[in-house]
């Protein structure tokens, strides 16, 4: 169980390397900048699923949509 989400150049890589227990590079979509985060590996910080949730929407989002987020 996971969820795999878009993240800014070279942050996929790093988590998959700094936490390999934590979060991967899925086949297909990890060498295009997207990781997955593992949710079946003990307590989850559901905050952090937030933030990074969030963050991957903005980084794929229509510009038009991010302006009603008030975000860039």
């Amino acid at each position: 169980v996971s969820v795999c989400v878009k993240s800014e150049a070279g942050e996929n890589v790093d988590r998959a390397r700094r936490e390999p227990e934590r979060f991967y590079l899925p086949p297909y979509i990890g060498p295009r900048g997207w990781f997955g985060l593992r949710l079946d590996r003990g307590r989850i910080d559901w905050r952090e699923v937030a933030e990074i949730v969030t963050r991957s929407y903005r980084l794929t989002a229509p510009k038009s949509f991010l302006k009603q987020l008030g975000g860039s």
